[in-house]
């Protein structure tokens, strides 16, 4: 394999104890890149994190890969906003400490 950065979507399930389906399917849903290099499926290196917490949420919380998009939209959707209110509290305390 030319490219070390990708690994095979056999390599990596045989790490996490998982099915090949089980990332096919949430590559599928679009939840994790799954990229093709020669004629392997693979996953990018710096995608695993990814892959991780979709592997966390489902077996915390026991999830099927469905519900599991819900969540994940969830979860960004409160990140997004503890971002937000994060920058609106540093502008807040520009007007109060005047």
């Amino acid at each position: 394999m030319n490219a070390p950065h990708y690994i095979p979507l056999e390599t990596v399930c045989t790490h996490y104890q998982i099915e090949v389906t089980l990332i096919e399917r949430l590559g599928e849903m679009e939840l994790l890149e799954i990229h093709t290099v020669d004629q392997m499926a693979c996953i990018h290196e710096d995608h695993l994190s990814q892959l991780e917490r979709l592997l966390r949420l489902q077996q915390e919380l026991h999830l099927d890969s469905d519900s599991l998009d819900v969540v994940l939209h969830l979860v960004q959707k409160v990140e997004d906003l503890q971002s937000e209110l994060n920058r609106l509290q540093s502008r807040l305390q520009i007007y109060e400490s005047r």
